[in-house]
């Protein structure tokens, strides 16, 4: 009796939230229809209902999105306009109601099949995720000193003799240290029988900085190992330099490849640092050693970026530039926060596009953009490798933000005030903060150190 009630009530609520709709709808001379279907969501979160054993892509106004607790296969209600006959077809939905849960197994398998095909879904989509496996392990930490060598911070390796140790350590060795000769004296022949040594070299911005590795995971054909920064409240403003010794059973990982994931992002093995800067602007990037780039070409005054690429396929591309203006058509644009190598942004995506187009920083001096020139074929097959470049690009290094030039300018007593608006001037490398009252504007000119200049 109360299974029939919840469902009646249900029936009751979705009728009164589909009759108030509408007749929104008719009232403002809306075009409206309403379908049923199975839900399936693809890699990027983008929602499709399934009728008929077609899929059609469900668009949103911005800011609305759809009920949280849709999953794949669950049963849906959707009021929405006419429907483009592509494939997959689209539609603009006003409303989405879930009215029954459903399972996976209910989307037919030849729209799955079409969806991979189409690269909005992963070759492994529906398949369950392989057991994650907690390995033991014992970890030392060293603080050495500068490297001779140039690099790219944090790299790893794993050593699984004593010869490679030996070569290792000599490799190093301008930059290493007592306690580090003295931590590696243990690591005999002996140890390396049953023993691997995986060896992290990190860069830290503070001497005061210290690491955590509170864990080793083995999923699938990869083993991960998990070191974290651990920064104080108050720290000093140096560069150091650590080892990190991981003591892992060659059992354990066996067959498996052995990653680092600093801080939660994956580090790439071989990883090399490019520096890209003019007076008023700059950005750096870290590449693995079979990815290469191209300055970009011909491009507008206070411009300047790159296009990254795998060597040997230099048609699909990532762009990373600067420019001193950026715009961008709003039709059949969304666009979402996001994060990079934990800086701010927005991305864009127009509504064809399973992967972003474009990704704008956020807070910046000028506009940092990270345009995608390659289809989703290409991104699934490069998603890693590309996460991790672009996690490690570091922008506007020594030229303040936005925020920091306003509350700068709050500070020279400019009084009461309605609002404020600021734009870079890239010619001089300087904000322009312009603080608007009743019927005057005051100007406060912050050059890129955060000085005031008179």
């Amino acid at each position: 009796m109360k299974k029939k009630i919840i469902i009646t009530v249900s029936v009751i609520l979705s009728v009164f939230i589909i009759g108030a709709v509408v007749s929104t709808m008719l009232f403002n001379n809306l075009s409206i229809s309403v379908s049923t279907g199975t839900a399936l969501l693809s890699e990027n979160g983008t929602l499709f209902l399934v009728k008929n054993n077609s899929p059609v892509r469900l668009s949103f106004d911005s800011g609305k999105e759809y009920p949280e607790d849709i999953g794949n296969g669950d049963k849906l209600l959707v009021i929405h306009n006419g429907v483009n006959e592509s494939y997959p077809a689209s539609t603009f939905a006003y409303c989405v109601i879930k009215t029954a849960d459903g399972e996976l197994s209910d989307i037919p398998e030849e729209v799955i099949s079409s969806m991979k095909t189409l690269g909005w879904l992963e070759d492994d989509f529906g398949e369950e995720d392989p057991s994650e496996e907690s390995l033991e392990f014992e970890v030392n930490y060293i603080k050495t000193g500068l490297p001779e060598e140039e690099g790219s911070f944090p790299s790893f390796v794993l050593i699984e003799d004593s010869a490679s140790l030996n070569e290792y350590s000599s490799l190093k060795d301008k930059g290493l240290n007592e306690d580090f000769y003295k931590a590696v004296s243990s690591y005999t022949d002996e140890f390396f029988l049953e023993s691997s040594l995986f060896i992290a070299h990190i860069e830290e911005g503070s001497g005061s900085n210290s690491h955590k590795t509170d864990r080793v995971i083995k999923k699938g054909n990869e083993t991960a190992v998990y070191i974290d920064t651990v920064s104080p409240e108050v720290g000093t403003c140096d560069m150091a330099y650590h080892h990190i010794l991981v003591e892992l059973k060659k059992s354990d990982i066996e067959n498996t490849e052995v990653r680092l994931y600093f801080n939660g992002d994956k580090i790439l093995v071989g990883m090399k640092s490019y520096t890209f800067s003019e007076d008023y602007a700059n950005f750096s990037i870290s590449l693995p050693e079979n990815w290469d780039y191209e300055e970009l070409a011909d491009t507008p005054d206070k411009c300047f970026g790159i296009s990254i690429f795998e060597k040997g396929s230099p048609e699909s591309t990532v762009t990373v530039e600067f420019s001193e203006m950026f715009g961008v058509c709003g039709t059949g644009l969304r666009t979402e926060g996001t994060e990079i190598g934990g800086l701010t942004a927005h991305m864009g995506i127009y509504d064809s596009n399973p992967t972003f187009d474009y990704i704008v920083f956020e807070d910046t001096p000028g506009f940092y953009v990270i345009k995608n020139n390659a289809d989703i074929l290409w991104w699934r097959e490069h998603r890693e490798e590309i996460t991790a470049i672009l996690n490690s690009l570091k922008i506007a290094d020594g030229i303040i933000s936005r925020s920091e030039a306003v509350e700068i300018a709050k500070k020279e007593g400019q009084g009461e005030y309605k609002r404020e608006y600021c734009d870079y001037d890239c010619e001089n490398a300087v904000w322009n903060i312009n603080f608007i009252k009743e019927e005057t504007e005051q100007v406060v000119k912050i050059d890129k150190s955060g000085n005031i200049v008179k």
